[in-house]
């Protein structure tokens, strides 16, 4: 997605002991949409109704498949750019 959105809300903080995320309520020219934002990887996902619905449906084991996949994937990311 482009930059071509506004703002509707500010940021609400969520975080723990493993990580810290920004939320809030954008505009778009394609209607409303959650910005998920993280400000330890500078990443940021826009979702929109019909996506987060859709996530309340996902088993809580796909989301630790995923976490532990992409957990995965960063430790071989950081142990190569080590040995370079």
């Amino acid at each position: 997605m482009s930059d071509e959105y506004k703002p509707l809300s500010s940021y609400i903080e969520i975080g723990n002991e493993f990580s810290h995320i920004l939320v809030r309520k954008v505009g778009t020219k394609n209607g409303v949409r959650l910005e998920i934002f993280s400000p330890t990887t500078g990443t940021k996902v826009f979702l929109d109704p019909l996506q987060l619905e859709y996530l309340t449906l996902v088993n809580i084991e796909v989301f630790r498949k995923i976490i532990d996949l992409l957990s995965r994937e960063s430790d071989v990311q950081d142990k190569a750019s080590v040995d370079n």
